[in-house]
Parts: structure tokens; sequence; C-alpha cells
């Protein structure tokens, strides 16, 4: 039997006492009639979004709403965007929801299991939202709290969880402003640790970003150099290095015949590249050289560090080691080395 709507609606906005007993009831069978609807028209003729998503959205705005009931709401409203893109808007138009969810990531106790759900249900409403309203989230700081969370908490949060977390975090990164932001540094701090997580998604997903925000550099024109600051630079290096090891090929690079070394590193973190340890390595070469092209391309200081650097060793290794693809990928950011060497930064408006 479905339940009244103007009622359901009644209960969704009663507070205190024992009211909200009546309230997570609600909220429970708006969960089931927007979950099990096999006709999403006639479901929101009778249950309008612009009515209940209102409702939903001041339950997160309410101070003495207990986790429990934020849980279920969060849930709520992460079915109803399952069901509808369209609910987006009319949820990020609400003044406070957002800051408010915000505000839960920040203190959530992640010992207690209620808190943990709704931190981690909350991410998931920041994952729908974000293919639609990404600009909402972010003005509102999500970028940091939703990066936040992942280093606190990707040990102990369930892999769904954290792979939602990261898909927030790719869309919100090319928000940024390189000229207008003021945790921009605390940004590449944030992915520069999560280039080093044992979890290659997550490395992965955090060299995406860095290759978004270099092309957001290049696009406002501003050099990429701060990108540099922290670990990027060697874990470039590193994957480089690294192809050889993963194909098996048998190719001996010539810069190899003259080492006597068992062990190779680079850089600062001087981790050692062995099969067992892959901390700091992607094996997505084509992303790795691409965003190695962005940063020569908009820095003449970062050109002048990298060729200073291991780069050379790194990229033999690279062009013996690796397969028809990575050869490719390599000669070409080569090619753009090449020009950069001889004909300085002035030509880079002409190379393509």
């Amino acid at each position: 039997m479905e339940a009244d709507p103007e009622e359901l609606l009644v209960w969704l906005k009663g507070d205190g006492g024992g009211e909200r007993d009546l309230q997570i009831s609600a909220l429970e069978q708006l969960c089931m009639l927007v979950l099990m609807c096999d006709n999403i028209d006639r479901c929101f003729e009778q249950y309008q979004p612009r009515l209940f998503l209102p409702a939903l959205c001041d339950i997160f705005s309410d101070p003495l709403a207990p986790t429990r009931v934020l849980e279920v709401t969060a849930r709520a409203l992460t079915y109803f965007l399952d069901v509808s893109v369209d609910c987006a808007k009319k949820i990020t138009q609400h003044a406070s929801v957002i800051r408010s969810m915000c505000a839960c990531l920040q203190v959530v106790d992640i010992e207690d299991r209620t808190n943990k759900d709704l931190a981690e249900q909350i991410i998931k409403v920041f994952e729908r939202l974000s293919s639609r309203e990404a600009s909402s989230i972010y003005e509102q700081d999500g970028l940091r709290c939703v990066l936040d969370f992942i280093n606190n908490w990707y040990s102990v949060i369930h892999k769904d969880s954290l792979q939602s977390a990261l898909n927030v975090v790719v869309k919100l990164i090319g928000k940024i402003d390189p000229q207008n932001s003021p945790t921009l540094d605390q940004t590449i701090e944030s992915l520069s640790n999560l280039l080093l997580h044992v979890d290659t998604f997550v490395s992965d997903n955090a060299l995406r970003c860095f290759a978004t925000l270099a092309d957001r550099f290049a696009r406002k024109n501003v050099d990429p150099e701060p990108l540099m600051r922290y670990c990027l630079k060697d874990v470039l290096l590193r994957s480089l290095h690294y192809v050889s090891k993963s194909t098996g090929n048998t190719l001996t690079p010539v810069s190899s015949l003259s080492s006597s070394t068992n062990t190779e590193t680079t850089g600062s973190h001087n981790v050692p590249l062995s099969g067992s340890n892959t901390r700091g390595v992607t094996t997505n070469l084509s992303v790795v050289t691409g965003l190695l092209s962005t940063l020569c391309r908009g820095s003449a200081k970062v050109t002048h560090d990298l060729l200073r650097s291991d780069l050379p060793d790194a990229l033999e290794s690279a062009l013996c080691g690796g397969d028809e693809r990575c050869v490719l990928d390599t000669m070409r950011f080569l090619d753009l080395l090449i020009v950069l060497l001889f004909d300085g930064m002035r030509v880079i408006p002409y190379v393509l």
C-alpha cells in the first residue's frame, strides 16, 4: 500500500521528540517507493521532487538531526538522483545542503558505523551531483573536504566508496582556477599523497587529476611549476623507469652497461623499483608522457629541472623496455624536448 504523499511530506518535516521516529519511517518509505518504482513519471506525479527534495535538503540544515536520520536522508537523495539527473539542479539550489554535507564529512567519526555510513552516502550523493552540478560542490569547498576524507580514511572505507570519492575529485579538479585558488597548494599536496598510494586505482586517478590541473594551468597561461613542489617529478620518472620491469622486454639501455647498481632510484624519495614495490608508479605511459609534455610546454623552469634530473635515463628505459604505443608516446615527447632545446619556448605556439 502506497503512503499518502501529503502525510509523508508532513512526517518528513517533523522535528524533535517522538516525531523523529515518524521522520525516519517516512524517509524509509520514500526510499523504498523511489527505489522500487517501475514508472518514474507516475511516481514523480505523486511524490513531486519540487516538494520532497527541499524537504529532504532541509533535514541536512537541521543542526539537531541525528546521524541516523541524516544517513537515510542522504540515501533518499541518492535514489532520486539515480532515477532522474534533473533532480541535481533542485538539490544544489537549496541554500545550505552542500555546505552541511561538507561539514558532516569534516567531523565524521569513522569508528561509528552510522557515521561511516553517512559519510559514504554523502560521497555517493556528491558523485551523482558532480556529473551535472560540479561547480556547486566546488564553490562550497567540496574538493578539499573530499580530498581530506580520502587521505584520512582510505584504509577503512569501502572500496566502492573510495572509487566514488575519486570520481568526485576528478570532476571537481577541473573547476580550479590556478590564478585564484587559495587552497591550490593544499590540493596539490593532497593529490601528491595519493600519487604514492599502494592502490594503483587511487594513484592513477591522482595522476589524471594532475593532468587536468596542468591543462588548466596551460589554458590560463600560468606556469605549472607549482605542480612539481612535492613528488610529481619522482613519480613521472619512476613510471618511465618501470616500463621495462613491467613488460619484461630484453633490450638493455646503453646507460645501464656502465652501471653496477642493483637498485634504481629517482628524485628525493629513493624508493627501490622492484616487482613487489610499485608505489608511486603508473603503467599508463600515455598519461605520463602527455603530462610531461604539458609541463614542459608551460614552464621553462620545469624543463630545465627535468633535463638535469634522471629524465634522460628514464626515457631510455621507456624506449628500450616499452611496447610500440609506449615508444611512440615517448618519441613524441622527445621531439618536443629537442624543439625546446634548440629553438626555446618562443616556438611553443607553433608546435602541434
